[in-house]
C-alpha cells in the first residue's frame, strides 16, 4: 500500500500507547466501541428516545431525580441506560440496523446467532 513500517516488540511498561487505550473506562470506552460499529448509531439511538413515550417518561423521571433512582435505569452524560447497557427505543429499523452491523459486517464477523446475541446483550437493552 506504499507504507514503510517496522513492527517492534515493546514491554508492557514501555508500551504507553497501548496501555492508555486499555485503561479507558466507562462512557468513553463504550462510545468508542459504539462508534467503531457505525458512527451515527449513537445519534440514531438518542433520536429513538424522542419517539418512544415510555422512554421519554423514564428519562424525565431520572432527570428530575438527578440520578438518585432505585431502578436499574440511569441517565448520565446524556446517555440513557439500563444496567449499564444503552437503551434502544422502539425503532424497528434502527434495531435491524444494529443487528445487521453486529453480525453481517467485518466488525461483526458473521459469528453466528449465539455470539451475535451475546454481543448485542452486552451493549444494548
Amino acid at each position: 500500500m506504499g507504507y514503510d513500517y517496522e513492527i517492534q516488540y515493546k514491554k508492557g511498561s514501555e508500551n504507553v500507547a497501548a496501555d492508555a487505550i486499555s485503561r479507558v473506562q466507562g462512557v468513553s470506552l463504550f462510545q468508542l466501541t459504539l462508534i467503531s460499529f457505525q458512527p451515527l448509531f449513537l445519534e440514531r439511538i438518542k433520536n429513538s428516545w424522542t419517539t418512544d413515550l415510555e422512554v421519554q417518561k423514564q428519562i424525565s423521571d431520572l432527570q428530575l431525580q438527578q440520578g438518585q433512582s432505585s431502578t436499574h435505569f440511569t441517565w448520565q452524560d446524556e446517555l440513557f441506560r439500563r444496567k449499564n447497557k444503552l437503551v434502544v427505543g422502539q425503532d424497528s429499523i434502527l434495531r435491524k440496523d444494529i443487528l445487521k452491523e453486529c453480525h453481517s459486517t467485518a466488525m461483526g464477523g458473521h459469528s453466528g446467532v449465539h455470539p451475535t446475541h451475546q454481543r448485542l446483550k452486552s451493549m444494548f437493552y
